[in-house]
Order: structure tokens, then sequence, then C-alpha cells
């Protein structure tokens, strides 16, 4: 998954001209945006799950609730999920509007030690 990012900003970025730590935030950047898309589906999931549990297993053992609602895959529970969402979300953010930012001073540095 990484790789693919890495390729997708060698593909549309000169990399070869641009300052590595520009490089390197742009490519941690895209991959925490990229990951919320794995994360939506992740959390449709566990909600459909626990709002499952409440609504079916209010008055039934916890053996015959997992035969009521199929616990998935992908299943976190919901401390550790907010968690997961606070550090993506909020970390693309920084990423993107706030130390991104700053990187267009880099941007326009062409020193001859980075070029090809």
């Amino acid at each position: 998954y990484f790789e693919k990012i890495r390729v997708l900003l060698h593909r549309h970025g000169n990399v070869r001209t641009l300052h590595p730590a520009v490089t390197a935030s742009v490519l941690i950047a895209w991959w925490f945006s990229f990951v919320i898309v794995f994360v939506v589906p992740m959390d449709v999931s566990d909600t459909l799950y626990d709002k499952c549990k409440k609504d079916r297993c209010e008055n039934v053992t916890p053996a015959n609730c997992t035969v009521l609602c199929n616990q998935p895959l992908s299943y976190l529970p919901q401390q550790y999920l907010e968690v997961f969402w606070n550090i993506v979300f909020w970390s693309s953010q920084l990423l993107t509007w706030v130390i991104l930012r700053c990187c267009p001073p880099m941007w326009r540095r062409e020193s001859s030690r980075y070029q090809a």
C-alpha cells in the first residue's frame, strides 16, 4: 500500500529535484489521507455490529449473541477505534494544512545536490 503511494508521488511529482524532507512529508500526508478510505468501512461495520448487539443481545447470553450477530473480521472495540480515528484524522490534517504549508519555499529551491 505504501509502495503504491510512493509510485504515485514519483509519477506526479518531480522527486529528484525536491528536497527529501518535502518528499517524505508529502508521502506521509498522502498515506494518512488514503488510510481513511480503509478506516471508514471498518468503522461502519463495527457500528452495525455494536447496534446489532445492542438490539438483539439485551436479554441473551453472550454465547447466543455471537450466533445472532456476526462479528466482523476487522472488529476493534470502540475505544481503540476512536484512538485510531483521532490519530489518522489529526495526522492528516496537521500534515496537509500545517506542515505542507511550510514546504513551498523548499519546493522552489532547486539545489544542484538534489537534481538528477
